[in-house]
């Protein structure tokens, strides 16, 4: 069992194409792979905007292609997070569906609620788990959930967002589904069946029945001998 750590960002298309791209991956090899998901946040910011941030100057994001301000930013990272919490597999079909339907839009709050019910997520216990948790920032307590996610960036050495890490190591490629998908494949100690990427040797030449191949293949090699032969008796004849 692999662990692979993302470092997204709910504010920029590529990391919901990423996943989106991953996802496909992800399902063959799902049983070999833990997957945990932590989002951007600056803990403080001298220069940030107060709705970019829960209080003053801390716990932050710059919002950088998106409707939301930084406050609404983190509430919904917080949101992704807990939804992945709850069902990891309902997480991918959930970042799919906010980006086609809520990221975009104003509501995005209700919208993000209302895929929440129909993924049969529990959005009273998310919610609940959101509060506490920018109750626990907010009030300068030691640890809470983004703490723990500035925290896995630095462990895995993970500057830019979006971004992998693979058991702690950052991932150094080109950030493509299926390049990464190589990669966990070779950082598992015997790779699965879903792995094997090599495409089927070909099989063993048939000449059908009555084919005019054979008798080619005769002719051109009788052809070569023939050549070799009177090539040689030229050779002997010009010498004397």
């Amino acid at each position: 069992m692999i662990r692979v750590s993302s470092l997204l960002t709910t504010d920029e298309r590529h990391s919901f194409v990423l996943v989106r791209d991953l996802e496909e991956y992800y399902l063959k090899i799902m049983d070999h792979v833990n997957v945990e998901v932590f989002y951007k946040v600056i803990d403080r910011c001298l220069f940030c905007e107060a709705e970019d941030c829960l209080s003053k100057g801390e716990w932050c994001v710059i919002p950088r292609d998106s409707v939301m301000n930084g406050r609404e930013i983190i509430h919904e990272s917080l949101r992704q997070y807990f939804i992945a919490q709850q069902s990891i597999k309902k997480w991918w079909k959930y970042i799919d569906r906010f980006d086609k339907d809520c990221s975009i839009t104003k509501g995005h709050k209700e919208c993000s609620e209302e895929v929440m019910k129909d993924l049969g997520l529990d959005v009273v216990v998310i919610k609940e788990k959101i509060t506490e948790q920018i109750r626990l920032a907010t009030t300068g307590d030691n640890w809470h959930v983004m703490r723990g996610w500035l925290e896995l960036a630095a462990r895995g050495n993970i500057i830019f967002y979006p971004d992998v890490s693979i058991n702690s190591i950052n991932y150094q490629g080109e950030l493509v589904a299926s390049n990464i998908f190589e990669m966990l494949c070779n950082s598992l100690y015997e790779e699965p069946a879903a792995c094997n990427k090599d495409p089927p040797g070909p099989g063993p030449l048939v000449i059908p029945e009555g084919s005019l191949v054979p008798t080619i293949l005769l002719i051109l090699v009788l052809m070569t001998v023939g050549f070799f032969v009177l090539l040689i008796i030229y050779r002997r004849v010009t010498r004397k």
